[in-house]
């Protein structure tokens, strides 16, 4: 048989005509020629070759036959087909005896074993919780204190363009619970951590005072003697200024000892 690839295309369209007139199917061209199979239909078609009628079987298929939609086998087809996949159960026509049904589902269960069931524990009772239950008032609270004791330290340590080497406690001085009881220790009415506009947590020197001084150190711009509770439009008049000065009814001629590692740093007075 000559090689399809150095024929041109007029001698590919008659080769294939040619073969598929003495009784060929289009696998068994593709197999002789090289051509491809999609290539076999499209040349038959130029030929003028109708092969829309029954598929040709080829000689050599095994298996399971894929008739067109709508045409079925003939008898002498199906008969065909049973003796050319002989030893093949799934051919069509073809009675599977009872041993060779034993052989193929020991070799299945051979294959693919089934997996024994886990046994499941006695009961014990129900699972303890783990951790403890907190009031969500509880958590809104502390959770809050938290974020503002953290949030004092960034604003000085970026202030002084210092890096945080130690934990937030270490370097306050105290817990978020200390500052947390000391600021509900001034709540008014109207003010609490589940609304937490309603107050603001203001130095009572101010931190710009402290570095016009030389002070730097967190534990003394954030001592809890220097932290008090203002509403919103106190702190606003108050800005960065003695809160003396503009709130004369609050903090009047009370004195502050700020104190380091209890070391006394100054003495300020309020008027």
């Amino acid at each position: 048989m000559r090689s399809a690839s150095k024929i041109s295309h007029e001698d590919k369209v008659n080769l294939c005509a040619e073969l598929y007139e003495r009784g060929m199917s289009t696998r068994d061209i593709q197999t002789n020629t090289g051509i491809g199979r999609s290539s076999v239909s499209i040349y038959l078609r130029e030929a003028g070759v109708c092969i829309d009628g029954a598929a040709r079987i080829s000689k050599k298929m095994k298996g399971r036959p894929s008739a067109r939609k709508g045409k079925t086998h003939t008898a002498a087809t199906k008969a065909l087909l049973s003796q050319a996949a002989a030893g093949n159960k799934r051919c069509l026509g073809r009675i599977t005896s009872q041993a060779s049904i034993e052989k193929n589902r020991a070799s299945n269960i051979k294959a693919h074993p089934k997996q024994t069931p886990k046994l499941k524990p006695e009961f014990i009772g129900p699972r303890k919780p783990r951790g403890r239950w907190v009031d969500p008032l509880e958590k809104v609270a502390r959770d809050h204190a938290r974020a503002a004791s953290k949030r004092m330290l960034r604003r000085v340590l970026t202030m002084a363009r210092v890096r945080k080497i130690l934990p937030t406690e270490a370097l306050l001085g105290y817990s978020k619970v200390d500052l947390r009881k000391h600021l509900e220790g001034q709540f008014t009415s109207g003010m609490s951590w589940l609304n937490r506009d309603s107050f603001h947590i203001d130095h009572i020197i101010p931190v710009v005072s402290f570095f016009r001084r030389g002070i730097y150190d967190p534990s003394v711009i954030n001592a809890l003697a220097n932290l008090q509770v203002l509403t919103p439009h106190e702190n606003r008049r108050k800005s960065d200024k003695h809160l003396s000065t503009h709130a004369p009814e609050r903090s009047i001629n009370r004195i502050i000892t700020i104190t380091d590692k209890g070391t006394s740093i100054g003495i300020v007075k309020l008027t």
